[in-house]
Protein backbone atom coordinates (compact mmCIF):
# COMPACT_ATOMS: atom_id res chain seq x y z
CA UNK A 1 0.00 0.00 0.00
CA UNK A 2 1.28 3.17 -0.91
CA UNK A 3 1.38 6.88 0.81
CA UNK A 4 -1.78 7.96 -1.38
CA UNK A 5 -3.84 4.82 -0.11
CA UNK A 6 -3.17 5.89 3.39
CA UNK A 7 -4.26 9.07 2.72
CA UNK A 8 -7.46 8.22 0.96
CA UNK A 9 -8.36 5.86 3.63
CA UNK A 10 -7.50 8.87 5.75
CA UNK A 11 -9.55 11.08 4.40
CA UNK A 12 -12.47 8.71 4.20
CA UNK A 13 -12.67 7.96 7.89
CA UNK A 14 -12.58 11.67 8.64
CA UNK A 15 -15.43 12.13 5.83
CA UNK A 16 -17.12 8.90 7.31
CA UNK A 17 -16.82 10.37 11.18
CA UNK A 18 -20.25 12.28 10.40
CA UNK A 19 -21.70 9.61 7.77
CA UNK A 20 -23.06 6.26 8.18
CA UNK A 21 -23.13 6.01 4.60
CA UNK A 22 -19.73 6.94 4.37
CA UNK A 23 -19.31 4.65 6.94
CA UNK A 24 -20.56 1.50 5.56
CA UNK A 25 -19.08 2.48 2.21
CA UNK A 26 -15.42 2.75 4.14
CA UNK A 27 -16.05 -0.58 5.17
CA UNK A 28 -17.06 -1.97 1.61
CA UNK A 29 -13.49 -0.69 0.38
CA UNK A 30 -11.76 -1.93 3.65
CA UNK A 31 -13.80 -5.38 3.45
CA UNK A 32 -10.28 -7.00 1.56
CA UNK A 33 -8.22 -6.68 4.88
CA UNK A 34 -7.98 -9.91 7.09
CA UNK A 35 -5.51 -10.55 9.82
CA UNK A 36 -2.72 -10.42 7.09
CA UNK A 37 -2.98 -6.54 6.29
CA UNK A 38 -0.79 -3.89 6.81
CA UNK A 39 -0.99 -2.84 10.30
CA UNK A 40 -2.54 0.96 8.98
CA UNK A 41 -5.01 -1.02 6.42
CA UNK A 42 -6.20 -3.23 9.65
CA UNK A 43 -6.19 0.10 11.74
CA UNK A 44 -8.78 1.82 9.53
CA UNK A 45 -10.85 -1.33 9.23
CA UNK A 46 -11.05 -1.28 13.07
CA UNK A 47 -12.26 2.57 13.11
CA UNK A 48 -14.93 1.75 10.62
CA UNK A 49 -16.73 -0.65 13.18
CA UNK A 50 -16.01 2.10 15.57
CA UNK A 51 -18.10 4.41 13.71
CA UNK A 52 -20.41 2.07 12.85
CA UNK A 53 -21.16 1.85 16.45
CA UNK A 54 -21.40 5.38 16.58
CA UNK A 55 -23.64 5.65 14.09
CA UNK A 56 -25.90 2.25 14.52
CA UNK A 57 -29.19 2.43 16.28
CA UNK A 58 -29.08 -1.24 18.17
CA UNK A 59 -27.72 -1.56 21.47
CA UNK A 60 -25.98 -4.60 21.00
CA UNK A 61 -24.82 -4.50 17.25
CA UNK A 62 -23.35 -1.20 18.40
CA UNK A 63 -21.76 -2.38 21.18
CA UNK A 64 -20.39 -5.89 18.80
CA UNK A 65 -19.14 -3.55 16.50
CA UNK A 66 -17.18 -1.37 19.24
CA UNK A 67 -15.52 -4.39 20.09
CA UNK A 68 -14.85 -5.72 16.99
CA UNK A 69 -13.39 -2.61 15.80
CA UNK A 70 -11.10 -2.26 19.67
CA UNK A 71 -9.43 -5.79 19.08
CA UNK A 72 -8.70 -4.86 15.19
CA UNK A 73 -7.20 -1.74 16.30
CA UNK A 74 -5.45 -3.07 19.37
CA UNK A 75 -4.08 -6.22 16.76
CA UNK A 76 -3.06 -3.60 14.32
CA UNK A 77 -0.89 -1.61 16.92
CA UNK A 78 0.59 -4.92 18.35
CA UNK A 79 1.69 -5.07 15.00
CA UNK A 80 3.24 -1.68 14.82
CA UNK A 81 3.77 -0.14 18.22
CA UNK A 82 5.29 2.71 17.22
CA UNK A 83 3.28 3.95 14.33
CA UNK A 84 2.06 7.31 15.20
CA UNK A 85 -1.20 6.87 12.70
CA UNK A 86 -2.18 4.19 14.93
CA UNK A 87 -1.59 5.33 18.12
CA UNK A 88 -3.64 8.66 16.77
CA UNK A 89 -6.57 6.71 15.92
CA UNK A 90 -6.10 4.86 19.18
CA UNK A 91 -6.12 8.22 20.91
CA UNK A 92 -9.16 9.48 19.33
CA UNK A 93 -11.52 6.70 19.87
CA UNK A 94 -10.08 7.07 23.65
CA UNK A 95 -10.92 10.69 24.21
CA UNK A 96 -14.37 10.18 22.67
CA UNK A 97 -15.96 6.93 23.69
CA UNK A 98 -18.31 6.92 26.92
CA UNK A 99 -16.30 5.63 29.56
CA UNK A 100 -18.67 2.65 30.37
CA UNK A 101 -16.72 1.25 27.60
CA UNK A 102 -13.48 1.20 29.71
CA UNK A 103 -11.23 2.21 26.88
CA UNK A 104 -9.14 4.99 28.06
CA UNK A 105 -6.09 3.32 29.37
CA UNK A 106 -3.66 4.52 26.94
CA UNK A 107 -4.75 7.91 26.32
CA UNK A 108 -1.40 9.44 28.20
CA UNK A 109 0.73 6.40 26.57
CA UNK A 110 -0.33 7.62 23.10
CA UNK A 111 -0.57 11.07 23.41
CA UNK A 112 3.12 11.15 24.45
CA UNK A 113 4.52 9.25 21.72
CA UNK A 114 2.76 11.46 19.28
CA UNK A 115 4.10 14.59 21.24
CA UNK A 116 7.77 13.31 21.26
CA UNK A 117 7.39 12.44 17.39
CA UNK A 118 5.19 14.84 15.98
CA UNK A 119 7.66 17.18 14.52
CA UNK A 120 9.12 14.03 12.40
CA UNK A 121 6.13 13.55 10.69
CA UNK A 122 7.01 13.51 7.04
CA UNK A 123 3.40 13.45 5.88
CA UNK A 124 1.67 17.17 5.84
CA UNK A 125 -1.50 15.06 5.85
CA UNK A 126 -1.09 13.62 8.89
CA UNK A 127 0.84 15.98 10.62
CA UNK A 128 -2.31 18.57 10.38
CA UNK A 129 -5.21 15.96 10.79
CA UNK A 130 -3.20 15.44 14.44
CA UNK A 131 -2.27 19.12 14.91
CA UNK A 132 -6.15 20.18 14.05
CA UNK A 133 -7.58 17.59 16.45
CA UNK A 134 -5.12 18.67 19.64
CA UNK A 135 -6.27 21.78 19.13
CA UNK A 136 -10.16 20.98 19.05
CA UNK A 137 -9.02 18.77 22.15
CA UNK A 138 -7.17 21.25 23.61
CA UNK A 139 -4.35 19.83 24.27
CA UNK A 140 -0.18 20.45 23.74
CA UNK A 141 1.63 19.20 21.14
CA UNK A 142 4.85 20.21 22.79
Amino acid sequence: MNATDISYLRNLFFEASNSKEKTEYMLKVLSVANDKSVPIVKGYTAMSYMLLAKHGFNFFSRYNNFITGRELLESAISQDRNNLELRFLRLTVQLNVPSILNYSGDIEGDKKLIMANFRHIQDPDLRNKINNFFIKKNLPLN
